[in-house]
């Protein structure tokens, strides 16, 4: 099968196209202009792997994506740091929703058929009851990402309703793992290996972590068994107090530190869980990596 990464460049989409690959697929990994290549892609499958600029807001790069003939796409592209969309909301709707859209137009314009992967996001659930989510839930996004993301979705449904294109959604919840910047538990491990002995965070709140690695082998259970018109939650069905995560994160990297309340907390859903059952159901997925190990790769990788 040959597959369409947007975004592929991204912290899941280099796991993902790494996983394609092992899997004997050819991939087409599109980045946005500029980018860098990971490095580990170099020399890496060069008869199945192509790599080429994709902007989202360029009708003619999306047409020049397609060209390339996938057989299905996965819709990794976004702004996914939900920093970032509050920072700039405007953005955040112009990519998440707008690219989405765009990208969906020109699948649905080719005259053979393409699944699709719409990738949103576990926060367009927002507050709810503090257990796991199901599919079925109320969505009641609390951040503009959130906000973006499901319509996104809206985009999804509009293209199966209108159109006829098989699409999958995919709601992810927080992957972490070896490679990560930018993000929680990397950032704490930063500003631990500065030598910082204090780190802000709200300890009462509740995630579900996955390994990037399950997550990335949950998009390919998804692409050659998810049905498409069905909408998946991506989740460990674990959650985990972020105290207990710092504790657990200190320990790894044999640092004694204490997880502070911060000075501007940020208005967050206080639990957020995903229940996977649907998703283990249709493709037989189910995580494999224990939140301990991908801790301590995640400090390996960052510390060498």
């Amino acid at each position: 099968m040959k597959v369409l990464v947007t975004g592929a460049n991204g912290f899941v989409g280099t796991h993902l196209v790494e996983a394609l690959l092992d899997r004997k697929h050819d991939v087409v990994a599109a980045c946005r202009p500029g980018t860098p290549q990971p490095q580990q892609w170099v020399g890496r499958s060069p008869t199945r792997l192509r790599t080429m600029a994709l902007e989202l807001g360029n009708d003619e790069a999306i047409k020049e994506a397609l060209s390339s003939q996938p057989d299905a796409i996965v819709h990794l592209a976004a702004i996914s740091y939900s920093r970032d969309a509050v920072n700039d909301p405007l953005q955040a709707w112009d990519v998440n929703v707008g690219g989405t859209a765009r990208l969906l137009a020109g699948a649905a314009r080719r005259s053979r058929a393409v699944t699709v992967l719409v990738t949103s996001s576990a926060e367009v659930y927002g507050d709810g009851e503090p257990r796991p989510r199901v599919e079925t839930d109320a969505t009641r996004p609390t951040s503009p990402y959130g906000a973006s993301k499901l319509g996104a979705e809206a985009a999804a449904a509009h293209a199966t309703a209108a159109w006829g294109l098989p699409v999958i959604v995919v709601r992810p919840f927080p992957a972490t793992g070896p490679g990560q910047t930018n993000r929680l538990i990397p950032n704490w491990l930063a500003a631990l290996q500065k030598g910082e002995r204090n780190i802000e965070g709200e300890g009462h709140i509740v995630r579900d972590y996955l390994d990037v690695r399950d997550t990335a082998a949950g998009f390919v259970a998804l692409l050659t068994k998810g049905r498409p018109g069905e909408t998946y939650n991506l989740a460990s069905g674990r959650g985990v107090r972020f105290d207990e995560l710092f504790a657990t994160l200190t320990a790894s990297a044999g640092i004694s530190a204490k997880l502070v309340p911060p000075s501007k907390p940020r208005r967050e859903s206080p639990y957020l869980v995903g229940d996977s059952g649907k998703l283990q159901q249709h493709t037989g997925w189910h995580p494999t990596i224990p939140l301990d190990q991908t801790l301590s790769d995640l400090i390996d990788a960052q510390t060498h």
